[in-house]
């Protein structure tokens, strides 16, 4: 029975095991310095994706699926961290950007709760 329980489990989490085992693996296995402009966002919308996708399973409900307000709450969940991991990345991230960011995204995620979708 256990075993069953865990396969269970690794199918349903098997995309985020890749998504966050690719983010991980390109992490630690390349130079940024080495690599081509186009292939320094591929971190970035690798753990976007992932980060979406667990925002999204964490909202969704238990047999109901995931509601289109859900979605898109995931989506702006996943893009916070984005946008302050690209600020850092570049060396602009300050206290006063974190404040502003997380205050948009606030604010966001109050106007989506009250969308009609």
């Amino acid at each position: 029975m256990g075993t069953i329980l865990n396969l269970r489990f690794l199918q349903k989490n098997l995309t985020l095991i890749a998504l966050y085992g690719v983010f991980l693996l390109f992490i630690t296995m390349t130079n940024p310095n080495d690599l081509h402009i186009g292939w320094l966002l591929f971190p970035l919308v690798i753990f976007y994706l992932a980060l979406y996708v667990t925002f999204k399973r964490l909202l969704g409900r238990k047999g109901t699926g995931v509601s289109p307000r859900q979605r898109v709450m995931a989506g702006l969940a996943a893009a916070i961290p984005m946008l302050l991991m690209g600020l850092g990345s570049i060396g602009q991230l300050t206290g006063r950007d974190l404040i502003i960011i997380t205050a948009f995204g606030l604010v966001g995620v109050f106007y989506i709760s009250r969308l009609d979708l």
